[in-house]
């Protein structure tokens, strides 16, 4: 079989495979997982549309923006650390309407300050430092639940799922961001709610995927633990950018950059058959740097830098999620450990981030720079790792092969010792 007729196969079944996706009646977990994408990105990026003279509220002058991701990667952080201590996986129906719960009241005060005089600070003060964390850390356990059901699905399926979700997040945040801010967080206070009602795990499944990976041994990631790391230090870095320019539409741009990026991996997965190192490597980072080399072109344009940063972000998002889905369903480990080990590393180099962008800020532009070097440098390093062609960078998405499944075993066996 040549390889333009392999190609050709790769993409009929991926668009097979997304067909599937909404005629089999999965549109609801598609729907509900997008709403899960747009809460995490309206909670980590809200911050920024709150009232300016809340920008550095609080015994710091950090921006407040820390609060969310703070909270968000410690979430994740108890929750790693109580599976491989004590195998502690939550489940049942009060955690589950107590993860809904909170989330809507941290949801609720941060809006509040919309309310609040700036002449009574404190009051602001506490709603955000009661708020914003609140929402975080309930938002993140929610996460590790979508994870752990994404993880029961075939490769091309798990792929699809993040394609549409992530498509339909970006959509609806084109629509939140052309009302004002303080009705777009009353329209977010439905989207806890409504995507843990769309959560539904397999019926005859679901005790034993809450006991999935109970008796795996416990291992880091370290390839994707440092890929998604380096990912986080550009992220919070361009949002330090964001929130010190007060950047008009940036929850606009970062939702069309979510659409772009599912459009460009579904090319490079189905028409130009790329395997993980490609998409990771050779096309999300230096997507990434490009975006960092127009930011520092651009001046007091950030726009046109922004979009493709966050294009390229999105990208390995996409990405990353896939990835953890099938480390979860290939080497039987547990949604409570692989993916807050991503996630945590991605938050702290964030964070990371962040705090250079605040403490450097009229560095701006040598920040950026160093950004770029990173990144590629990145990308260089993880290409010339002689052991990634036995590892899951080698693997391709979409394989017309037979041998599809062995594939993909063997490529997850690997990432678990890598």
């Amino acid at each position: 079989m040549g390889e333009r007729q392999e190609k050709s196969i790769a993409a009929c079944d991926m668009l097979a495979a997304v067909r599937r996706s909404v005629s089999e009646g999965r549109w609801r977990s598609v729907l509900g997982l997008g709403l899960y994408f747009s809460l995490t990105t309206f909670v980590i990026q809200y911050p920024s549309h709150l009232p300016e003279w809340t920008a550095t509220l609080g015994p710091s002058a950090l921006p407040i923006s820390m609060l969310p991701v703070a909270a968000y990667g410690g979430a994740f952080a108890v929750a790693a650390a109580l599976f491989a201590l004590r195998q502690v996986v939550p489940r049942g129906r009060p955690y589950f309407f107590t993860m809904v719960a909170v989330a809507t009241f941290g949801i609720a005060l941060t809006a509040g300050t919309f309310l609040v005089s700036p002449a009574t600070p404190v009051v602001a003060v506490i709603m955000l430092w009661v708020g914003l964390p609140s929402a975080g850390a309930a938002v993140a356990l929610l996460g590790i639940e979508w994870m752990r059901v994404l993880g029961t699905l075939e490769p091309d399926r798990a792929f699809a799922w993040m394609v549409l979700s992530s498509s339909e997040g970006g959509d609806i945040f084109i629509g939140i961001d052309l009302v004002p801010p303080w009705a777009a967080a009353m329209i977010a206070l439905l989207f806890p709610g409504l995507s843990a009602a769309c959560l539904r795990y397999p019926p005859s499944r679901q005790a034993a995927l809450f006991r999935h990976g109970m008796d795996s041994r416990v291992s880091v990631p370290w390839k994707l633990t440092i890929t998604v790391f380096v990912q986080g230090l550009v992220a919070g870095s361009v949002q330090v950018v964001v929130e010190g320019s007060r950047t008009v539409g940036y929850l606009n741009i970062e939702a069309l950059a979510v659409v772009l990026a599912a459009l460009v991996v579904v090319g490079l997965v189905a028409f130009a058959h790329f395997d993980f190192n490609g998409l990771l490597y050779v096309a999300g980072f230096p997507l990434i740097a490009l975006g960092c080399v127009v930011l520092i072109a651009g001046g007091s344009l950030l726009w046109p830098g922004l979009l493709l940063e966050e294009t390229g972000n999105r990208f390995i998002m996409i990405m990353n999620w896939t990835l953890s889905a099938w480390i979860i369903r290939q080497q039987d480990v547990s949604a409570n450990w692989v993916y807050p080990c991503v996630l945590v590393a991605y938050l702290l180099g964030r964070q990371t981030g962040v705090l250079s962008g605040a403490l450097g800020a009229e560095l701006s532009s040598a920040i950026v720079a160093a950004l770029l070097f990173v990144v590629l440098m990145c990308s260089v390093l993880m290409l010339a790792d002689p052991k990634k062609a036995a590892g899951w960078g080698g693997f391709r998405m979409v394989a017309a092969s037979a041998n599809l499944k062995d594939e993909y075993a063997e490529a997850c066996a690997v990432t678990a010792r890598t």
